[in-house]
Formats: structure tokens, C-alpha cells, sequence
């Protein structure tokens, strides 16, 4: 019946290899075929009757052979199809227009049929093509074809007329999803030409929709940066600010480097560096499969930094740069994988390049530093600074490379002073350096540690001088986190200690924490489950056998992360922490009842390490210090590791910066 589909399996049937065919009884006509279905070596086919009468189905071995073992034939009646597209013949072939640059226009095969005017080309199966007719504007055009996700196209291209053809053009290099791409040349103006379009499977795609459009070549001129030395310009910049660009009409260059697919019709860009790395992002509109090639050096004789081609069609590509120099200028060369052969059917893209290039910090030279007061009795008043965007001065570094230096006074409210820097983490490796008020005669240099924090300790200070100094980062590279936090303070008399838990001193990792133990001290009641003591009411000290001269603290987190300090001293002391607690006063509020400590250490060692670990923003902690060997001795506790930090505004409450912590 007209207007039905039917579908015809072998699925099942048999173990042999079978292809279906099926004819219009009387004229013979040839109307579908099957060789191997989705069910392996048998046949099924769906095919939309375009007449009522009797069909002739013959089923043999494949190819073409005999076989005399059983098989089942199905024959499913689906009921009413879809209704044949209205370009399903040639006859009525749809008009297509024919613009400088692409135009698409959305088709379906669903429900197309054979049509017998033309054969088929790279052996795919037109039982459902349809047909387009246009009229050459130029005697070069292309015909562009964009299949959908289940739809592999094949595109004819012929001269002529229905059932008298000549054929140009057989395109089928893609596949499912595939874009195609007949490339014509010598046409006729005003000559008119017919493209077919079908699926090139012999069962129906599973999505049977596709765009087409004709565009006229040599008409649109090459591009303004077709070439190395009119490469059109990029900024660098912190954000993605993206510029238009097509590879339309582009042509060859010379010299190049091969790179990926064929670069025949490429289009040029150059940048200059305005820090070490830099990121290219080439993101197309449409169906073109981009190559994106950076390159130093000249036109002439160009060196290539990177090849990227990792992506295929309407995908972006994008390009790391790393080690570039700055005030240098590099060159992009964009193109299509394909080439001038294949061009996509939409060739523009957008492309920018990003920088992690900041601007220079407000204190970037000699004469506008940042005003430091110094702080009494060992407090101290952060102030947020970075390195990032700074540039060099004019002193030379006194160590290490001084191209990102920047700058601080303070006036000396005592004879003694200590400036302290602590990085923000990661690889910022800090040096201090005095300079006198001329700018340029180096008076002491500090660089004790690699990475991380540096302190100075100066003396015989005249009270109501103007001191100057200037911090960098000791490398040529630079650091990955270049923000840290500076303060300048009057060393203090040692904390007197907390012997109570309930009364816990604030102590924070980047200050760090100095007090004098004392000898004699009592430990509030409790037991130490690793020393196999009863369990009585109050804390579990863990592995401290036994606590005496006991000191405590908290630290509330900032940064989330490990944290590891040390904790020194002249003689034996020991430690146990507890956490995390939600706040602070969830910790005291478990004072007397402390369960099992998170880190704990009875060694007999001077120098204690304490590990937190997986450290949430706000969390408190409790730690204990004991002072094993009963003596009146100084301790300290300096963080020595770990991506975390803590807040030290709880030390100097209502103080700090608000950036620095």
C-alpha cells in the first residue's frame, strides 16, 4: 500500500550470511536491498511503499550465492510512513541559492525513496536521496553539507538533466555527523547543475536531517592577514576579549613548518609577550576543524613554539604557552585541517590571547613605597602585598633576581625591630632588602629560607629614622602566588602560659607562637589511652603517658589544608591536638571531656612536628604542650608546611588587613 512502510528481516532466521532484495513485480523494477543489519550477518531493511501493488522479496546468500539451509523471512507491515520530502525526485529538485559566503538551509531524507536517475557513487545506498538544482554565478563554486549526528552524507553533484546526467562530483570522505564538502570547478555561468543527497547506509538514519548551502569561490578576496607579514593584531589580556577572524579565501604561505592536516589556506596573527605564559584560544562558529600553530622569530625564517591540533570539527583549540618573553612579539597561523580542497562550510572563528600579566603593584619602585608602623611587644599589624606585575628597579638585587621588587618604609619607634614576610603559599620565595634613602646603596640582605616566610632581626635602630626596604621574589621565573603579608614589630617578653584548657591562648601559624614553660605545672584530670591508663572522667591525652607542665592553645583555619609546624625547645617536650571543633566555643565547651587527639607525640625529642590535615575554613583546633623535662625553657611553634593557613586575626583581633589573612 502506498504511503506504508514494511520492514523485512533475516534477524534470527538463520546462521547464514543473507542479502535481501526487493522488486515491483511486473516491470521488475529494482526498489530496496539489504546485506548486513545491526543483527550481524543477516539483513533488515525499512522501506516506504510509493505504489500499491505486489513486490517480489529475494533473499540469498551473500554475495549473489546459493544456500539450501533453513531461513526465516519477517515482514512487518508498520502501518503509514512518513511522507516523501517534496525534493524526493529529481524533478523536483529544491532551488538553492547561491551566495558569496555560506548559507545553510535545514533538509531531511525521512521518508525519501529511490530515485533511478542517477547511479550511486562510493558504493553508499541512495535509497533515500533527494534532490537540489542551482545556477552557477561563477565558474567556481562549493557545495557544502553538514550532516546531524546519525546522518552520513554522500553528495553528487551532475551536469545535465534528470536522467541524462554527468557526473562532477562524488563526496563522501566523513561520516556520521560529518561535514562534505564538492569542490567545482570550470562551471558554466548561468548554467544550471543538480546535487543529490542521500545517507549512505542502506537502513535509515537515526537522525535524517541535514544542512546545505552553495557558495560562489573567488569572490570574496583573500583575507588582510593572509599572510606572515600582515598578520593582524592581538592583545594580550587578563579576560578573553575575542576578534572575528575566517579562513575564507585565505591562501598558501611561504615558508612555513608543517604542522597538521593541510595548511594551504591559513590566516596570520601576532602578540607581544606581555609576561612568560600566555594562552591562545581559537573557538570556530561553525563546521571548520581548526589548526593553530605559534611560532617566534621572523617571517622569513620562523621557529615553532607549538602545533595544536586536538580537537575536529566546531571544537576549540586551545594553546599553552609557557617560557615566552615579554616585549617579544609571536606569531598565530590559523587554518582548516582540511585545506583549500575541503573548506568548511563556515570558516570564521573568534580568537584572543590571555595573560596572566597583572599591573604593576601601587609600591612597584623606590619612591612609592608603603608606609609600615611598627607595632610594641611583638604584635604584629599585617600589611597585604604581592609581587605579581612588579618590575625591576634600579639597585641590583643583593641575591637571586631583583625584577619584581617592591617597596616599604617605617620610622623606628624603638632601637630594635623585627620585619617579618610570609608568603602566601606555593613558590614565592621571599628576599629582604635594606636599602639606604638614596634608593640605590644596599645595606643588609635576607634570604634564610627557600621558600615560605624570612624574618629580620635588626638592632642599634635610631628611634624616629626613616628606614626603607624592598621585598622580590629571589628567582628570574615568576612565583606561581607572589601575594604574601609584611609587618614590622618590637620584639616582646615571651607569652606567659595557659595552663587551663578552658582558657586557651590564640596562636597563629604564620606569627607563629613563642613562650617561656614553666616547671611545676598541674594537668587537668583526664587518662592516655595509647599508655593503657583506665579510663577515668575527663580528657584522653592520647599518647602523653604523662602531661606535665601543660600549655594550651587553639587555631582557627583560614585557608583550607594541611598544616604542619614545628614546635622547638632546648629539652624534651611533647604535644597531642585535637579537632576540628566548629568553633571556638564548641572547643572549650569539650574541654574535660577531649576524646582521642588527631596528632600526638611522647618522644623525648626537643623538637616536636605537628601535622593537621585536611583543614576547613573556620574549623578550631586545640593543641597541647607539655613540658617533659619540668624546666623553665623558651618554646616556639612555626609552620614549616602544608598548603593551609590559619587566621591570625584572632591573635591580633580587629587588627590585621583585611587582605592579608
Amino acid at each position: 500500500i502506498a504511503g506504508n512502510s514494511y520492514t523485512f528481516s533475516t534477524c534470527g532466521g538463520g546462521a547464514w550470511d543473507t542479502q535481501i532484495s526487493i522488486y515491483q513485480e511486473g516491470s521488475g523494477t529494482f526498489v530496496a536491498y539489504n546485506d548486513d543489519a545491526a543483527c550481524g550477518l543477516q539483513s533488515e531493511l525499512t522501506w516506504t511503499a510509493t505504489f500499491t501493488g505486489t513486490v517480489r522479496v529475494m533473499v540469498n546468500e551473500y554475495p549473489c550465492g546459493n544456500n539450501t539451509e533453513d531461513m526465516t523471512l519477517t515482514v512487518t507491515n508498520n502501518g503509514p510512513g512518513a511522507a516523501a520530502p517534496a525534493n524526493d525526485g529529481c524533478g523536483a529538485a529544491a532551488n538553492l541559492p547561491v551566495n558569496a559566503g555560506c548559507v545553510m538551509q535545514n533538509f531531511t531524507t525521512e521518508g525519501a525513496t529511490l530515485s533511478l536517475d542517477a547511479p550511486a557513487c562510493s558504493g553508499g545506498d541512495p535509497n533515500d536521496d533527494v534532490w537540489f538544482r542551482f545556477t552557477a554565478t561563477t565558474a567556481d563554486a562549493n557545495v557544502n553539507v553538514q550532516g546531524s549526528a546519525g546522518f552520513d552524507a554522500v553528495v553528487q553533484v551532475f551536469s545535465g538533466s534528470c536522467g541524462g546526467f554527468t557526473e562532477l562530483v562524488c563526496q563522501d570522505i566523513t561520516f556520521d555527523g560529518g561535514a562534505e564538502a564538492a569542490i567545482l570547478t570550470g562551471l558554466t555561468v548561468g548554467q544550471v547543475y543538480y546535487v543529490r543527497v542521500y545517507h549512505w547506509y542502506d537502513t535509515a538514519p537515526t537522525t535524517a536531517t541535514f544542512d546545505i548551502c552553495v557558495r560562489s569561490v573567488g569572490v570574496a578576496g583573500t583575507p588582510p592577514n593572509d599572510n606572515c607579514a600582515t598578520a593582524g593584531s592581538l592583545t594580550p589580556s587578563a579576560a578573553c576579549v575575542p576578534i572575528a577572524g575566517t579562513v575564507e579565501g585565505a591562501t598558501a604561505s611561504a615558508p612555513v613548518i608543517a604542522c597538521a592536516g593541510t595548511g594551504d589556506a591559513d590566516v596570520w596573527y601576532s602578540f607581544v609577550a606581555n609576561d612568560v605564559t600566555a594562552t591562545v584560544t581559537l573557538s570556530p562558529n561553525g563546521t571548520m576543524d581548526a589548526v593553530v600553530q605559534v611560532l617566534s622569530g621572523i617571517c622569513a625564517a620562523p621557529t615553532e613554539l607549538d602545533c595544536v591540533d586536538l580537537t575536529v570539527d566546531a571544537e576549540d583549540e586551545v594553546v599553552d604557552l609557557v617560557g615566552l618573553v615579554p616585549g617579544q612579539t609571536y606569531f598565530i597561523r590559523v587554518y582548516d585541517y582540511y585545506g583549500a580542497a575541503t573548506p568548511p562550510a563556515d570558516a570564521t572563528f573568534n580568537i584572543c590571547v590571555t595573560s596572566g600579566a597583572a599591573a604593576p603593584p601601587a609600591n612597584d619602585d623606590c619612591d612609592q613605597f608603603v608606609v609600615l608602623t611598627q607595632q610594641a611587644n611583638g604584635s604584629c599589624v599585617t600589611t597585604a602585598g604581592t609581587v605579581i606585575g612588579a618590575t625591576a628597579s634600579t639597585p641590583v638585587g643583593c641575591t637571586g633576581t631583583a625584577d619584581d621588587d617592591v617597596w616599604y618604609r617605617f620610622v623606628a619607634t624603638d632601637t630594635v625591630a623585627e620585619v617579618r614576610v610570609a608568603g602566601a603559599g606555593g613558590d614565592f620565595d621571599p628576599v629582604i632588602e635594606f636599602i639606604a634613602e638614596d634608593c640605590a646603596t644596599s645595606l643588609l640582605c635576607v634570604d634564610n629560607a627557600v621558600n615560605g616566610s624570612e624574618t629580620v632581626s635588626l638592632t642599634g635602630l635610631v628611634v624616629g629614622q626613616v628606614y626603607r626596604f624592598r621585598v622580590y621574589h629571589w628567582y628570574a621565573v615568576p612565583p606561581t602566588n607572589g601575594a604574601f603579608t609584611v609587618c614590622v614589630t618590637t620584639p616582646g617578653p615571651p607569652a606567659s602560659p595557659t595552663t587551663f584548657c578552658n582558657n586557651m591562648s590564640p596562636i597563629c601559624t604564620d606569627l607563629g607562637a613563642a613562650y617561656q614553660a614553666q616547671s611545676g605545672g598541674t594537668i587537668e584530670p583526664g587518662y592516655a589511652s595509647d599508655c593503657a591508663q583506665p579510663v577515668v572522667p575527663g580528657n584522653d591525652y592520647g599518647c602523653l603517658c604523662s602531661q606535665p607542665d601543660p600549655t594550651w592553645f587553639y587555631l582557627e583555619i583560614d585557608n583550607p589544608g594541611d598544616i604542619i609546624f614545628t614546635v622547638s625547645a632546648t629539652d624534651d617536650i611533647d604535644f597531642a591536638l585535637w579537632g576540628p571543633f566548629a568553633n571556638l566555643a564548641a572547643a572549650q565547651g569539650a574541654c574535660g571531656s577531649l576524646g582521642v587527639p588527631m596528632d600526638c607525640s611522647f618522644s623525648g625529642a626537643a623538637t616536636e612536628t605537628v601535622t593537621l590535615t585536611g583543614g576547613a575554613t573556620g574549623q578550631v583546633y586545640v593543641l597541647l604542650i607539655t613540658n617533659y623535662a619540668n624546666i623553665v625553657q623558651n618554646v616556639t611553634a612555626t609552620q614549616t608546611g602544608g598548603t593551609g593557613s590559619t587566621n591570625c586575626a584572632i591573635v591580633v583581633p580587629c587588627a590585621a588587613d583585611a587582605g592579608g589573612w
